[in-house]
């Protein structure tokens, strides 16, 4: 039986419920063999290089993608409404869910990818961070996001103008038609954004492959067009986890971010299903350090 490495000992406890679950199958997933495969704690962290405590740099086959942590975070468990307070006492969570606010930068055939752009604010690391990776706004080529939450966008304005101004940025069809449809408070940001980047905005059905072979899946739910990318051995999934100690010992669990919980169930166990039957690196923005599963 291969070993799944989980790369992150805050989950160490209670997490033979992630594959007890019974998990949505995809297009993209094949059937599982030989069984179900019990996460582990790592204890060889060797495959990573660091800059400083809030970046982790991997290489997955060809590929090359560094952890930023625009911001440390923790999550209330009072954000997972329905949450069983025994589970949440026996997981010792009561003070607060390991968590983060993260973005990633890829490397994939000559190109420089960063997947998503942090908070933007006054506090925010990300820009900070590439600048000790020698890298300026300047030097981002393209700019894929998995959705249109604040936490994700909030890095792409510098007031009013572009901040990484040559950079193509991608969204979903679908993700930016869901926020369209919103009243105009919620929407103001997504606007600001879209007006900035008016000449280099794209936008991309689900299944379509963007520059440096970057497959987009649809992981919607948790806002109308989240978009999970696969590029190689390399799954980035957005926000499908936001307290991964918590809702991997109960992936029905949805905080109140989850525009539609049903779906967002549904997309989790997706792809969860999918980084464990293709044995893939799964990297996602919410979580904790060094923000990378494996198995």
């Amino acid at each position: 039986m291969r070993k799944t490495v989980l790369l992150m000992a805050a989950l160490a406890v209670g997490l033979g419920a992630l594959w007890a679950q019974g998990m949505v199958s995809g297009r993209h997933v094949r059937a599982a063999e030989g069984g179900s495969r019990m996460p582990q704690a790592a204890r060889d962290t060797s495959g990573f290089t660091a800059l400083s405590t809030e970046t982790r740099t991997l290489e997955v086959g060809d590929v090359k993608v560094t952890w930023i942590q625009d911001r440390a975070a923790t999550q209330s468990a009072s954000l997972f409404p329905g949450a069983d307070p025994k589970l949440v006492d026996s997981l010792g969570l009561r003070g607060g869910i390991p968590s983060s606010m993260s973005v990633f930068l890829v490397e994939s055939k000559g190109m420089r990818i960063l997947f998503d752009t942090g908070l933007g604010a006054k506090d925010s690391r990300l820009l900070h961070l590439l600048s000790l990776m020698g890298l300026t706004p300047a030097d981002i080529g393209f700019i894929y996001l998995t959705h249109l939450h604040s936490d994700h966008i909030g890095g792409l304005l510098d007031g009013g103008r572009p901040m990484f101004p040559t950079a193509q940025v991608f969204v979903s069809k679908q993700e930016f038609k869901g926020w369209m449809r919103m009243s105009g408070e919620k929407k103001a940001q997504v606007e600001r954004m879209a007006r900035a980047y008016r000449l280099n905005l794209h936008f991309f059905d689900f299944g379509d492959y963007l520059p440096g072979g970057v497959e987009t899946i649809d992981a919607s739910g948790h806002t109308p067009g989240h978009t999970a990318f696969r590029v190689g051995g390399l799954l980035i999934v957005g926000d499908i986890l936001h307290g991964a100690a918590l809702q991997l010992a109960d992936l029905d669990l949805c905080p109140t971010y989850d525009m539609n919980p049903a779906e967002a169930r549904a997309a989790r166990k997706r792809m969860l299903q999918l980084a464990r039957t293709d044995s893939l690196v799964m990297a996602g923005m919410h979580l904790p350090a060094p923000g990378f599963m494996k198995f």
